[in-house]
């Protein structure tokens, strides 16, 4: 997926390259119509997961599109969960991020495609973070690229 995401990003460079020195043609135009419909359908696609959390193991397993035998997660790799709430066409809504060892957001759960996403919340049984450095330009890195580094206010360790 990253060799995917840089081939288009210098795909993109290029056409944006030509568009501005020759002018739009029906090739750029083509591009720029089929591209970006399909940067932003797997980002959507990325968030469309069947989560399964077993209280037993502390494992979470989960299945999407992109990842169709699906991965597992061990809660013992991670240090804590970060509620956070995001605004969409349908209002708002809380998104889960948990954070691993390095204190980094490294696996998101989009509240706005679970009917159950407290019930979901409840079980990871992480510390949840609830005060952290948040500022504007960190919430957009964090909403477009899910990955930031979580400075707490408070001692989070177990």
């Amino acid at each position: 997926m990253l060799l995917c995401g840089i081939g288009l990003s210098i795909f993109l460079n290029k056409a944006i390259e030509k568009i501005l020195n020759k002018g739009l043609s029906l090739n750029s135009l083509l591009i720029i119509f089929l591209i970006v419909p399909l940067l932003i359908t797997v980002k959507i696609l990325k968030d469309f997961k069947y989560i399964q959390i077993d209280s037993k193991t502390k494992k979470l397993k989960w299945y999407s599109l992109l990842a169709p035998f699906g991965r597992t997660l061990n809660f013992a790799d991670y240090v804590g969960k970060v509620k956070s709430s995001e605004v969409g066409t349908d209002g708002s809504y809380y998104t889960t991020y948990l954070i691993d060892r390095n204190n980094s957001t490294s696996f998101r759960i989009n509240g706005l495609f679970y009917r159950n996403f407290d019930e979901l919340y409840k079980e990871i049984k992480l510390v949840e973070i609830k005060k952290y450095d948040m500022t504007f330009w960190l919430y957009l890195k964090l909403l477009f690229t899910g990955r930031i580094k979580i400075r707490s206010t408070t001692n989070h360790k177990k």
